[in-house]
């Protein structure tokens, strides 16, 4: 009996010491950081601050301790750089800074894989959220930090990078309309089923550049920072909740100008023999014949939307969408 009494103690014991062992060596794997983000390949790793991505030169520890209260202060063409020690797969990064900097992944014998321009990841100066870069790079084993811009230095807080599947960029809108009307341009584009959000990128040259000029949750804006007989050229990007932006639409352009007060009734008999009647602008009837002829041609999207600007009630927008197979013939009476 007291044999079978110590047998168990000791199985307890043993037990518990694996209990012990496993929490400590545990403990960094399953501990919370301070700013709430994951732990990447870089959290809590000194990076090395040279004139040459593989230079001498001092220890940084200050970007990767999870605090963005302390920072560091990079020269322009200086590198911050990391041996991982081994050879990962990285599909995100972080990065919180006054500048956007680029990311150099090399491999283990120090050839150059790749380089991310965070500008496109960020709307602006990086603000430290975690963002998908929509590819996988394998077999990095070195990762550097720069800053190229016009500035002289850049001040960084934090940096890091992760591994893990990438998450894919949500698909660009499939269409962009724009129309000028008197000292505005309005544009509209297709719904996308993963976007929380959208970008609004616009420039006076269809090269670009575009610049974001708002961020909208809905599928519609008017740009009234425009001139008549100004020609401006537009794209949007879709945001979805990983903060993965799409690729840009295709380039829609529009020249404000005053227009005359006309309007018009769009009627639409529907293949079912129903029919819809929609009191319009001038110009709205343009778009929709505009269309109407794309279409008929094999161009543009499958649907018309319509915006209903009478009794809208408590809803911040009404919207009808025509679809080009359903429509039987319509006409226009103007007055």
């Amino acid at each position: 009996m007291m044999l079978t009494k110590k047998r168990g103690l000791r199985a307890m014991a043993v037990i518990l010491m694996l209990a012990l062992g496993l929490t400590l060596a545990m403990p960094f794997a399953s501990a919370a950081c301070p700013d709430g983000d994951p732990l990447g390949y870089l959290s809590y790793k000194p990076l090395t601050h040279s004139t040459t991505p593989f230079g001498e030169g001092n220890s940084v520890t200050t970007v990767t301790d999870h605090n963005p209260d302390t920072s560091y202060t990079l020269p322009k063409n200086q590198y911050l750089t990391i041996d991982l020690g081994k050879e990962v797969s990285a599909t995100a990064l972080k990065v919180q800074a006054s500048q956007p900097v680029d990311v150099y992944y090399y491999s283990s014998g120090r050839q150059l894989m790749t380089v991310t321009d965070v500008t496109y990841l960020y709307n602006g100066a990086p603000d430290g959220t975690i963002k998908y870069t929509n590819e996988e790079v394998r077999n990095v084993r070195y990762i550097s930090f720069s800053y190229s811009g016009q500035e002289d230095g850049v001040n960084i807080q934090e940096l890091n990078i992760y591994g893990g599947a990438p998450v894919p960029w949500p698909d660009a809108p499939s269409y962009l309309w724009a129309y000028g009307e008197d000292n505005e341009v309005y544009l509209h584009w297709p719904d996308v089923s993963e976007a929380v959000y959208y970008n609004v990128k616009k420039s006076t040259s269809p090269e670009g550049p575009f610049v974001t000029v708002t961020s909208s949750v809905y599928t519609h804006y008017s740009d009234f920072d425009v001139y008549n007989g100004q020609t401006y050229f537009y794209t949007v990007t879709a945001v979805d909740k990983h903060n993965g932006e799409s690729p840009p639409s295709r380039v829609a352009w529009a020249t404000p100008e005053a227009r005359s007060m006309e309007r018009g009734i769009l009627l639409i008999t529907m293949d079912n023999g129903l029919e819809r009647e929609f009191d319009l602008w001038n110009w709205e009837l343009e778009a929709f014949t505009k269309w109407y002829e794309n279409r008929s041609e094999g161009r543009g999207p499958a649907a018309y939307v319509i915006e209903r600007h009478e009794n809208r009630g408590p809803f911040l927008d009404r919207k009808e969408y025509i679809v080009f197979d359903k429509i039987l013939y319509f006409r226009i009476n103007r007055y």
